[in-house]
């Protein structure tokens, strides 16, 4: 039932979905900027590298921050836009589903139950918004996850066994 949600969101709003996950990428980035830039600053100032050099990373770090912040932002406001937009279109479908059912069919006591449970269900269990609420949490968190793990696994290697590469060379300096 998730991939008929998520099917019907995207034929309802082509994108949503998408700009869901971009911006919960962009705001567990944004996240994790300090404690790489920090780590960065750390080892400037125990290598005691010039001023100007330990000022330059920290005014990278903050522009990372604040870009990231700002696009986050930009892009939550977005997504409660097309969320509404997605909770009236889905209240149209309601609608229209309820003027093309025949009179009869739609007085039957069965038809009626058929419809209050399906808004029941809505305002019990949320709606579209509630749903990709849950849904871009979901997404925030395994990113948490992962890169959390792309941080701590470097620390657990020996140092004469360390891959070269970015992300290990700047953890292990």
């Amino acid at each position: 039932t998730i991939s008929k949600v998520l099917k019907l969101t995207h034929r309802l709003k082509p994108g949503h979905i998408s700009l869901i996950i971009f911006s919960k990428i962009i705001n567990v980035t944004g996240k994790y900027v300090p404690i790489v830039f920090g780590s960065i600053i750390l080892d400037a100032l125990v290598q005691h590298k010039p001023f100007e050099e330990i000022l330059r990373y920290a005014l990278i770090m903050i522009s990372i921050a604040a870009f990231t912040s700002l696009v986050y932002w930009g892009l939550n406001h977005l997504i409660a836009v097309n969320g509404s937009v997605i909770g009236e279109k889905v209240d149209q479908m309601f609608c229209e589903k309820s003027f093309v059912i025949d009179y009869g069919i739609l007085e039957k006591r069965e038809t009626l139950d058929k419809i209050k449970k399906a808004q029941d269900g809505m305002n019990a269990r949320g709606d579209f918004s509630a749903f990709s609420a849950h849904f871009a949490s979901f997404i925030e968190h395994a990113l948490s996850i992962i890169y959390s793990i792309i941080l701590l696994v470097p620390l657990f290697i020996p140092k004469a066994s360390v891959m070269s590469g970015f992300l290990p060379g700047l953890l292990n300096k």
